[in-house]
């Protein structure tokens, strides 16, 4: 099965409204958060990856764990492509070199997300191939990424519900 890119941003876009609400604040307020929360993500996947960059340690990856925090990046993804009301629904997987290039283009264009204004569509489609790409690279399929999708996404509904 493929991702379906529309019904995974309807379902964030339901997450993300109690979120606000619960939070009390309006998504103007949070997207520069949500932009830095991403650069975490990356650097949460990518240290579930130690064989991908910590050339000096013998760890190796840990793909369960990888996949769980690659859906955290997922959300972020969504998060902000809704904001930014990102119409570019059918992007391809975009895999450049390796793993450590796919990391470091993503972590440009988000950081630049904000600053360059006139290119944020461009940067929107570059991360999010560029993800479908790391995916890829690392194994996953869509079914994986969708069933982790799910569990998380009900996991945060549930900590909403709970006043996490």
């Amino acid at each position: 099965m493929k991702l379906n890119w529309q019904e995974l941003r309807k379902k964030q876009a339901q997450l993300d409204e109690p979120i606000m609400i619960n939070a009390g604040l309006e998504e103007h307020e949070v997207i520069d958060k949500r932009i830095l929360s991403l650069l975490v993500e990356l650097g949460e996947l990518a240290n579930e990856l130690p064989e991908v960059f910590k050339y000096w340690s013998n760890k190796k990856n840990n793909y369960s764990a990888a996949l769980v925090e690659y859906v955290d990046v997922l959300h972020f993804i969504l998060s902000i492509e809704n904001y930014y009301e990102f119409k570019n629904i059918n992007i391809g997987s975009i895999r450049q070199y390796d793993e450590v290039t796919q990391f470091t283009v993503m972590n440009h264009n988000v950081a630049g997300i904000t600053i360059d204004e006139k290119y944020r569509d461009a940067k929107l489609t570059s991360i999010r191939g560029h993800f479908i790409g790391l995916g890829e690279m690392l194994g996953f399929s869509n079914d994986e990424i969708n069933d982790a999708y799910n569990r998380k996404y009900e996991v945060n509904l549930q900590r909403q519900a709970n006043g996490y």
